[in-house]
Parts: structure tokens; sequence; C-alpha cells
């Protein structure tokens, strides 16, 4: 991700553009997508990676961003982003040569200043971004897709829902995988989090549909209502 001042830059000029054409009454709602990292599997228009036998710990190291920008953020969140390439490099080599599989977790590769660190920088910058986007579109709902583990990256931004500090009406969260998980992710992101929660639910067969309403009702104790893939 480009540093926060351009990506907000570029991103801020396409809002004042679309809410110049389209006014909040047409559209009280813009939903957020990729306000954070894409990650290894988005390196270029699309994933290139798929059959790789790359465990996910391995992936999440090679999503690490290490350009000036996000160097100079990781250092000033405390960290040395040196030593994070280093520990990024070492872990990876040990599983693409040795076959020792990357840990799931960044303090187990990283180190835990480095890991917190890591996810200060990212944070921080996902909320400015927030910040710069909803100046310019006032009066207008901002949902953003989300995702509650910090160390994801993707169109969902990973992020500490429970200290999101940035600009968001209420989280999108995707609900694309089997249902336990998906209802899983959904209570964990309720518990967390002050704002509203959305479930994207991909519905390929009706019954799923049916489910997954019926657990976002059972949670809430509201009526839920699906549009364009979610409820």
């Amino acid at each position: 991700m480009p540093g926060a001042a351009r990506s907000g830059g570029v991103r801020g000029a396409l809002v004042r553009a679309f809410c110049a054409r389209y006014d909040a009454a047409e559209v009280p709602s813009l939903m957020l997508e990729a306000c954070g990292w894409l990650g290894f599997e988005h390196g270029s228009r699309h994933e290139k990676t798929a059959g790789a036998d790359l465990s996910a710990g391995c992936r999440d190291l090679l999503s690490i961003c290490l350009c000036a920008a996000c160097r100079t953020g990781i250092e000033a969140a405390g960290a040395d982003p040196t030593g994070v390439a280093r520990a990024v490099r070492r872990t990876v080599d040990a599983e693409m040569r040795d076959g020792v599989r990357a840990p799931s977790a960044f303090p187990e590769s990283l180190g835990e200043q480095a890991a917190q660190a890591l996810r200060r920088h990212r944070q921080a910058l996902t909320e400015e971004l927030t910040l710069r986007i909803a100046a310019a579109a006032p009066g207008r709902e901002i949902l953003l897709m989300a995702d509650g583990d910090p160390q994801a990256t993707g169109p969902d931004s990973g992020l500490d829902l429970g200290h999101f500090d940035g600009r968001a009406t209420a989280f999108v969260l995707k609900c694309w995988d089997d249902e336990v998980r998906a209802v899983a992710r959904i209570k964990e992101a309720v518990r967390n989090s002050a704002r509203p929660v959305i479930a994207n639910v991909s519905v390929p067969e009706e019954h799923r549909a049916g489910n997954a309403r019926g657990e976002v009702i059972a949670m809430t104790g509201t009526t839920a209502q699906s549009a364009e893939g979610a409820t």
C-alpha cells in the first residue's frame, strides 16, 4: 500500500467525483473495499499463486509491505523494519527450502514487539484513509469491508475491530466459507465491536441464505434484510 497521504488523496478524489455525480439521497451509503493491503495473493490484477504449497503463515509474511513509506511507518510504530525483513526472509526460506512450515501468528515469526508495531502501523493507516474518504463524502454512511483478524490482508482490511478510531458506520464481514466458521466470525465481531456488523453472505443455495439470515436474527434480535449478497 502506498503512503497514506498519496492513497488517501487518490481515493478521496475518486469519492468526491462520485459524490458530485450522485447525491446522498440517491446513494446514501458507500461500501469501502481494500482500504489496506491487498497482500501476496493480490499482487497483480488478481491472485497468481493458486496451487502453490505455501502455509497460511508464509502467505501472511509475504503480504507484509516493506516499501519506503511502510518502513517509515513500522519504525514510527516501534519496530526495526530491517529486522522485520530479516525475520520474514528467514522464516519463508525455512519453509520453502527446508519444509519447516511458518508459524500462523506473526509474534512467533517476528517477535512480539515487531508484530505489535506492524499491527499499529496497519491499523493507523486504515483509520486515516477512512477518515479522508468520509471527509470527501459528508452525509453518507461508510460501510467498511473488514476482517476481525488484524493479520489479514486483501479486500477486507484486517483490523482490531474493538479499537478502531477511523470512520465506519458499520463493518462488513465476508462470510463466504462454511456456515459454522462464518457464524463464529460474526459472533466474535459483534462481541468485540460497538459498531453494527453486516454479514456479506454468498448465497449459492437458497437454504444457506435462510440459515445465515436466521443466525443473524438470533444474534441481533432484529429482522435481517438481504441485498446484493449482504445480510
